[in-house]
């Protein structure tokens, strides 16, 4: 069926939805941002971030999650690594340890979209459908041009709560942002809008 391959889909998508980069650290109040041992350090921990995301997309998990753990114990105040963490535990499937990275990622970054994505997939994962709709719209809200976020709200007004007109708007959102690319969105929408004017649901 359609709607289970827009699922799987959709989960797919979610995963690749979270490399956000750390910002360079930036030096202390007593030190000169210029020295270059501070620069050799925030080249290094770039290129690390770097190596666990590229690890993390090779499903790498292991090794992308020391590298992970290194950075948040260095620096504990970037939102990006604990948010990536996240990732790796839902990968894992190990959904309470997420949901605890997620946490420490907002607190440090509450407008940090790609979380609110992935609290999204916790939620509906948990069948909280209606929160992981909230958790989505919030990535939105955050981030107008996450792509991601708009066909994952749409696939859950489609397929959960038959809200077939706000799951056209986000999955056009979607193939708008995404250059009309993903053929078997466009003509499932294309099929969901059929089906309006002739009044089917």
């Amino acid at each position: 069926m359609y709607c289970n391959k827009l699922l799987i889909a959709g989960l797919a998508l979610l995963l690749g939805g979270c490399a956000t980069a750390p910002t360079p650290p930036a030096a202390s109040a007593g030190k000169q941002s210029s020295s270059a041992k501070t620069k050799a350090e925030a080249n290094t921990e770039i290129a690390m971030y770097a190596l666990a995301m590229a690890d993390i997309k090779a499903n790498k998990l292991q090794q992308a999650q020391e590298l992970l753990d290194k950075l948040t114990s260095k620096h504990p105040e970037l939102a990006g690594p604990w948010a990536n963490l996240a990732l790796i535990d839902i990968k894992n499937n190990d959904l309470a340890k997420a949901t605890q990275h997620l946490d420490k990622a907002l607190k440090r970054d509450p407008s940090l979209a790609q979380a609110y994505n992935l609290l999204g997939y916790l939620d509906k994962k948990q069948g909280h459908i209606n929160k992981a709709i909230d958790d989505y719209l919030e990535a939105i809200t955050k981030k107008p041009d996450y792509a991601i976020a708009h066909y994952n709200v749409a696939l859950l007004y489609d397929i959960y709560l038959q809200d077939i007109p706000q799951a056209i708007t986000h999955y056009k959102r979607y193939l708008a942002l995404t250059n009309n690319q993903d053929k078997r969105t466009a003509d499932w929408v294309h099929e969901l809008e059929s089906s309006l004017k002739r009044g089917t649901p």
